[in-house]
């Protein structure tokens, strides 16, 4: 699968699912934005209701969306 070009935001990018998905979409050849409550590109907290939105409006243009939180 080629993704280069193609910007991903992936939510639970710190977890061991999410980090295993990124480095994949990464190896693939996609700009991966990681998004979480800690070291990531965007902060992002599902149980804040406001917090989805806010964080991709920080991530910028997005072609794919990868959710591996909760």
């Amino acid at each position: 699968m080629d993704l280069s070009g193609k910007r991903i935001l992936v939510a639970g990018a710190t977890g061991a699912l999410g980090g295993a998905l990124s480095r994949e979409l990464r190896d693939a050849g996609a700009d991966v934005v990681t998004a979480g409550r800690r070291d990531c590109d965007v902060a992002l907290d599902l149980a804040d209701p406001a917090s989805p939105a806010a964080a991709a409006g920080a991530a910028g243009r997005i072609d794919g969306l990868l959710i591996a939180a909760g």
